[in-house]
């Protein structure tokens, strides 16, 4: 009984917060801040993560002391302990930042040249280029930490949302013409028609349907 009272409680804080934040954060503004401390505080857990992993002394945050039991194994855990629980929270985190990526993206509409090449060139000429980049670089270490857990739940809800997203993503017109997605599928289209090995490393009919999904 007192188990249970507790899980109730914490599921109705939850659902508290739940609402709170969806009352109080209206305008994109909001929702900005709110991706970004969210974005904010996993940059900091997964460099915590592999700082720690790299002077391990059997103690969390190098103080407090952990039974080796605790451990579930190798990868890395960071604060969580459990590597299975960091692996589901940077799961839940990578795609906010996948949205603000592509949100954070010029449209190609909005630029005045007519050739790809110099779209492309204006964007990364412009002032947005930068925070662009280190936010991208950012996904990247934290998708590299999630798969260096050893989470195979993890992995596998990683990878089914990302396949959501993109499929969401594209169905969207309005997101069709991000310099981002544009350039990704011109570059794969390019590079897919020089090196036709591609298509004999995965076979033709895998090839043709993972093009037509991407089409």
């Amino acid at each position: 009984p007192d188990a249970t009272r507790r899980e109730l409680f914490r599921v109705l804080a939850y659902a508290a917060i739940f609402f709170v934040i969806i009352s109080h954060y209206r305008t994109k503004e909001q929702v900005h801040s709110l991706v970004k401390t969210i974005l904010a505080m996993g940059c900091f857990l997964v460099l915590f993560a592999i700082i720690q992993k790299m002077t391990w002394n059997g103690r969390i945050f190098w103080i407090y002391p952990v039974d080796e039991a605790l451990k579930t194994g190798a990868g890395i855990w960071g604060s969580y302990i459990n590597r299975n629980h960091f692996a589901g929270y940077l799961g839940m985190t990578i795609p906010l930042g996948m949205g603000l990526l592509l949100y954070s993206a010029p449209s190609v509409r909005a630029l005045p040249e007519t050739a790809l090449g110099l779209k492309v060139a204006r964007f990364l000429a412009s002032e947005k280029f930068v925070p662009y980049a280190l936010l991208f670089l950012l996904l990247l270490v934290m998708t590299a930490t999630l798969f260096m857990t050893f989470s195979r739940g993890g992995m596998i809800a990683f990878v089914v949302s990302s396949l959501f997203f993109a499929r969401i993503t594209w169905r969207r017109r309005t997101l069709r013409s991000k310099t981002a997605l544009v350039f990704f599928r011109t570059t794969f289209r390019r590079w897919r028609q020089k090196h036709g090995m591609f298509g004999k490393c995965i076979g033709a009919g895998g090839l043709a349907g993972f093009v037509a999904i991407a089409t």
